[in-house]
C-alpha cells in the first residue's frame, strides 16, 4: 500500500511539473480569451453554453487559420477592457489581409453582374 501511495505522489508530482513547464494548454486559453470577452463586452447576454460554443470554436480553427486565431486567443486571454479585445481581433484581421482581398474580388464580381 506504501508503494501504490507512493507511485500517486511520484505521478502527481511528474503530472504537475508538466503542466507547470507546458504551460496552460490551448483549451485552457480559449476558454479565458472567451471567458474575457464575455465579461469585458457582453453585458452579461453570454451565458455558459456561448462561452463554451466559443472555446470550441477557439481551440479548434481550420488549420489555415491556426496561427491568426492562436495570435488572438493569447490576446483576447490577456485584455483588460473590450476596446483591447477588438483591437485583438483587428490586429488579426490585418493578418488576413489576403483573404480580405479575395473576398472584395468575389463581392466586385458579384455585383457587377
Amino acid at each position: 500500500m506504501k508503494k501504490l501511495f507512493g507511485l500517486v505522489i511520484v505521478a502527481g508530482v511528474i503530472w504537475g511539473g508538466y503542466r507547470v513547464i507546458a504551460g496552460p494548454s490551448r483549451a485552457d486559453r480559449a476558454h479565458k480569451a472567451c471567458e474575457n470577452i464575455a465579461a469585458l463586452c457582453a453585458d452579461g447576454d453570454f451565458t455558459r453554453h456561448d462561452v463554451a460554443e466559443c472555446t470550441a470554436d477557439l481551440q479548434d480553427p481550420p488549420a489555415k487559420y491556426k496561427s491568426e486565431v492562436g495570435t488572438f486567443v493569447d490576446c483576447a486571454a490577456d485584455a483588460n477592457s473590450c476596446g483591447e479585445v477588438v483591437g485583438c481581433l483587428a490586429g488579426v484581421g490585418t493578418a488576413l489581409d489576403s483573404d480580405l482581398r479575395d473576398f472584395g474580388k468575389g463581392f466586385d464580381r458579384v455585383r457587377r453582374h
